[in-house]
């Protein structure tokens, strides 16, 4: 793909190639797949879903959880798992995610 030299050493650039989709379960609920397969480590998958809640004005709130299976082999526990809010004010949205 490419590499990085720096003097007579050359090093391959980092390299990730990834595939995803969704999939709406019901016209509020959606759920996501992503595959990623990394150069210089093994393949993983990420599974996530959303379940969005409107109001009676414009305002919506979309709550979301997921589980990246990338550390889930060497690290215990939770590790791999995330989740978040997003707020949508009219034409305004912002994501609230804990990483």
């Amino acid at each position: 793909m490419g590499s990085l030299k720096f003097d007579q050493k050359a090093d391959p650039l980092p390299t990730t190639f990834k595939l995803g989709g969704t999939m709406h379960i019901q016209p509020e609920l959606v759920l996501a797949l992503d595959l990623v397969g990394p150069r210089d480590n093994a393949p993983y998958a990420a599974i996530g879903v959303e379940k969005l809640f409107k109001t009676q004005s414009e305002t919506k709130l979309a709550i979301r959880c997921g589980y990246n299976m990338r550390s889930a082999k060497d690290i215990e526990g939770l590790s791999g798992f995330a989740t978040g809010i997003g707020i949508s004010f009219n034409a305004i949205a912002s994501p609230l995610t804990r990483f």
